[in-house]
């Protein structure tokens, strides 16, 4: 019941409605609670999207929806050791005198480091969360103008040469198509779907 009050879905002791709060007192369903009701999805996503409705930033709202939704998309150091397209053995001239553990050590490392200059540009100074949006946005726009089919390929190679999860950004970007035809549908408020 506090998680409700303090998103607005109710209020304090008022006409209407009532629910007990689990304190003794009651609780008023508000406008904005009954709205919430009507979305499908988590609360707080609900009223995030009913809020942007409002300040007609829905396009916004249904992106920051779809990225929370998931885990972050930037791929982690779990794939070091795989073999990687800057990882030649033109650089073995660079590892001589070395046993082979102590060369694929040097090899792991420099394959975390490619990995890491990858994420490292998806960093944004306001949060995770915008960082999520640049790479949501990039991500559409590298497979726009293309049928699902011919873009998976483009995509995949896009992921991988930024350092994002193909089947994360996949899992979003449907995430998003659908929570913009349920706005639409459940708000009626109008909007492009390209956020």
């Amino acid at each position: 019941m506090k998680l409700l009050t303090s998103l607005g879905c109710l209020s304090k002791r008022g006409d209407g409605d009532n629910a007990d709060d689990g304190d003794g007192g009651t609780s008023r369903i508000t406008a904005l609670g009954k709205q919430a009701v009507n979305l499908p999805i988590n609360v707080r996503f609900a009223v995030m999207l009913i809020l942007a409705a409002r300040a007609s930033v829905l396009d916004y709202g249904i992106a920051v929806v779809s990225v929370l939704s998931e885990s972050p998309p930037f791929s982690s150091y779990q794939h070091w050791n795989e073999k990687d397209d800057d990882d030649d053995d033109d650089n073995d001239d660079d590892l001589k005198g070395l046993d082979d553990v102590d060369k694929n050590a040097v090899k792991a490392a420099a394959a975390r480091d490619r990995q890491q200059r990858k994420v490292k540009k998806w960093h944004h100074k306001g949060g995770d969360v915008l960082a999520r949006l640049l790479a949501l946005g990039a991500y559409s726009y590298a497979g726009k103008d293309m049928s699902n089919k011919a873009a998976v390929p483009i995509l995949q190679q896009f992921c991988e040469e930024n350092g994002l999860n193909f089947v994360i950004m996949q899992r979003v970007q449907k995430l998003r198509l659908q929570v913009a035809k349920l706005a639409k549908a459940k708000l009626g408020a109008g909007h492009s779907g390209d956020a």
